[in-house]
């Protein structure tokens, strides 16, 4: 897989992604980022916020799936996000230029990201002044895509990959107080019942 192309470049795999410079925030579980937001969730009521990063883990951890819930439960105003950030990409880029691949730990470290800038207040990224959400929902649409086509990129931790393996570590209790936040209703039954 290459590391990244030039523009115009069509080769699987090649699709260009500029981090040089970001914190790779995909070195560390998602589990243990949900773990150290918890409480900041329900502060700064993030309720869908807390909803994607829970099936950013699930996703990390080898649930090709769980994203669809996410993208699902999108709000409309989340979705016209996204494709604001879509166009800049095919701006910044070329249109579609994502869809050529890469590998997956980008964007689960660019969902982070932007989702450490709303925990800290920031609404907007600050290179293209456009919705964290649309951000991360983007990510969430690239590797939902991924999953499906570009299995080559799959750079997930070796758990995801682990015939029958399941984390021991649980952040159930952390997350329960959660539950009671507005707009989380979709997500309780999986938080309640999460292991």
């Amino acid at each position: 897989m290459s590391a990244g192309g030039k523009r115009g470049d069509d080769q699987a795999g090649s699709a260009l992604r500029y981090s040089d410079g970001k914190p790779r925030f995909d070195l560390i579980p998602v589990r243990v980022w949900l773990h150290r937001w918890g409480a900041a969730f329900k502060e700064q009521n993030l309720g869908i916020l807390h909803g994607m990063m829970i099936d950013l883990r699930d996703f990390q951890e080898g649930d090709n799936q769980a994203l669809r819930n996410s993208l699902v439960n999108m709000q409309p105003s989340d979705w016209m996000s996204t494709v604001a950030v879509l166009e800049y990409g095919a701006t910044k880029y070329d249109a579609w230029n994502w869809a050529k691949g890469m590998a997956w730990s980008k964007c689960i470290g660019s969902a982070l990201r932007h989702a450490y800038n709303l925990l800290d207040g920031r609404s907007t990224d600050s290179e293209s002044g456009l919705s964290n959400i649309g951000h991360i929902g983007a990510n969430f649409v690239f590797l939902d895509w991924y999953a499906e086509y570009w299995r080559p990129g799959d750079d997930r931790p070796p758990i995801a990959q682990a015939e029958g393996c399941k984390p021991t570590f649980s952040v159930k209790d952390a997350l329960l107080p959660v539950m009671a936040m507005p707009r989380f209703d979709a997500y309780s039954q999986r938080v309640a019942s999460d292991e």
